[in-house]
């Protein structure tokens, strides 16, 4: 399965979901206004064959079901008010942009299409979610519930910038298989471009193959995701014979990896201030080993596992 679309692998729908707008929500994740406030991973879980999104104090404490119902891909606003998530639900029969309170109060849905939506992420001004789907990537503009098509490609995994002037995500196009001649394999590159669809250029070019331990493997780079200051952009690659964490410039230059996992390193983001990275760790130590969320130092070091799930998170601002 290409990794532009493992979320959707994840992503389990229930027949007894709740309706498609508004959930009711729980007790409140920040007690008192006397009480300081807290920043809070999202991530996703499964929750009785449904994935849900939770949220979680930046150490792994204190895991609340925020969704509590299927959701997944959650993003955060840049404020730390709201969360961007898919879901299927009820009368929803292929995952649809939705938007919840940072709280998991006033689940609202936003797309009304018939394409399969993923993997949002806000621009820093709050006011457009860009997102994937059928051929490309979209844009949504909350004020005239607009969606536009923004790249018309095989890309996924979009990631605005911090100052809003560009979108990273990946490209995968195919290449001929080194292993088959008749056949094709594909490459996942990473590639930017502004908001207006201006400016596409490509940051990445993996390997096209190389030898693994034990087959030829074909290069891919996914997951990009903008540090705080916008000088760096995390990303997982197989670049180096498994699946780990990298690390490289805003323009493509010094990559370097941070992690060199035995099993496999996915799906890595940002703390606020730009010191952590968050990151997926699964087949450790064996393929059948669930999936781990972890936390890491920004040069990689002092890595800590901090509970079970996928697709973390980290909320930009605190919120009371």
């Amino acid at each position: 399965m290409s990794p532009s679309h493992r979320w959707w692998a994840r992503l389990v729908f229930g027949i007894g979901a709740c309706g498609l707008a508004i959930v009711p929500t729980g007790p409140s994740l920040y007690r008192s206004s006397t009480t300081p406030p807290r920043q809070h991973i999202a991530f996703d879980r499964d929750v009785r064959g449904e994935t849900h999104i939770f949220v979680m104090n930046t150490d792994g404490m204190h895991q609340a079901d925020l969704s509590r119902a299927p959701a997944a891909a959650p993003a955060w606003s840049s404020d730390g008010t709201k969360l961007a998530f898919v879901s299927s639900r009820a009368t929803v029969d292929v995952p649809q942009l939705y938007v919840m309170r940072a709280d998991g109060s006033h689940q609202v849905r936003l797309t009304h299409d018939t394409m399969h939506d993923g993997n949002p992420t806000w621009s820093p001004d709050g006011t457009r979610i860009a997102f994937e789907g059928e051929n490309g990537l979209f844009i949504y503009t909350l004020k005239t519930r607009r969606t536009t098509r923004l790249t018309n490609d095989n890309d996924a995994q979009p990631a605005w910038s911090p100052d809003g002037t560009m979108i990273a995500f990946t490209r995968t196009h195919d290449v001929p298989s080194p292993t088959n001649t008749t056949g094709m394999d594909q490459v996942d590159e990473l590639w930017v471009v502004g908001p207006d669809g201006s400016g596409a250029r490509r940051l990445t070019s993996p390997p096209i193959s190389f030898s693994g331990p034990t087959t030829t493997i074909t290069g891919k780079d996914d997951f990009p995701a903008w540090s705080p200051d916008g000088r760096s952009i995390v990303f997982e690659s197989n670049r180096d014979s498994n699946n780990g964490i990298f690390l490289m410039g805003a323009d493509g230059s010094n990559i370097h990896p941070l992690t060199h996992p035995p099993g496999i390193d996915e799906s890595p983001t940002w703390s606020a201030d730009g010191a952590t990275i968050v990151f997926v760790r699964t087949a450790e130590p064996v393929l059948s080993s669930p999936d781990q969320i972890y936390a890491m130092s920004a040069d990689g070091s002092g890595q800590r596992s901090l509970t079970g799930g996928t697709s973390p998170a980290w909320q930009p601002t605190p919120v009371r």
